[in-house]
């Protein structure tokens, strides 16, 4: 019979010359879960949480939300289970800031069931720059589950939720991305990830 009950393996130390930093870069990238390549996505063998290489599908593109200071934010929680494993609620919080046919159009389209996977780059980056990018929802999507567009709030922005649905949350917290560094990564990202 398996054991998936997992142990503590080493401390959990502070780094006091990379002291934790809140909030995002100012961009992120939204991908449909089914655009992404994940027979040739990898993980470090070492610790199943590092990523080692994002890839998609050929021809499939991400898709950029712009955002300005920290209108955009990530968060992850524990959900505990009664008698299953625990899961991740991974969540993404994002503003539209134009309200336009065009990106309204967009916003209709996340809304009609599917799936989604995003990117985001931390203001901390970490040791070397090794921490910067985290991967939500990668295992079983986001959904949109919160949109909100009101006159007089956030300047007739368009407000928006991305998480884990209930009772289909992930197995783990994000991965935290690393592409043999972080310039690599970095070029990899602005560019949406989108293979040569």
């Amino acid at each position: 019979m398996a054991d998936c009950t997992q142990k503590l393996t080493a401390d959990l130390l502070i780094d006091c010359d990379n002291l934790p930093v809140g909030g995002l870069e100012v961009n992120a990238w939204i991908f449909n879960k089914t655009d992404i390549d994940r027979s040739a996505v990898t993980f470090d063998a070492s610790n199943k949480i590092s990523m080692t290489n994002f890839q998609l599908l050929s021809a499939k593109v991400g898709f950029k939300l712009e955002g300005i200071k920290q209108s955009n934010a990530k968060n992850y929680a524990l959900v505990p289970k009664e008698n299953l494993p625990d899961k991740w609620l991974h969540q993404f919080n994002g503003i539209i800031f134009n309200p336009t046919a065009a990106n309204k159009l967009q916003l209709n389209s996340l809304s009609e069931g599917g799936r989604y996977v995003v990117v985001v780059e931390q203001l901390w980056k970490g040791a070397t720059d090794a921490s910067a990018f985290e991967v939500l929802g990668y295992n079983v999507g986001l959904k949109l589950t919160e949109s909100v567009n009101n006159s007089v709030e956030n300047d007739n922005g368009i407000t928006l939720v991305l998480a884990s649905e209930a009772n289909y949350e992930e197995t783990n917290v994000p991965y935290t991305l690393l592409d043999i560094d972080y310039a690599t990564t970095k070029a990899a990202y602005d560019n949406g990830f989108v293979q040569a």
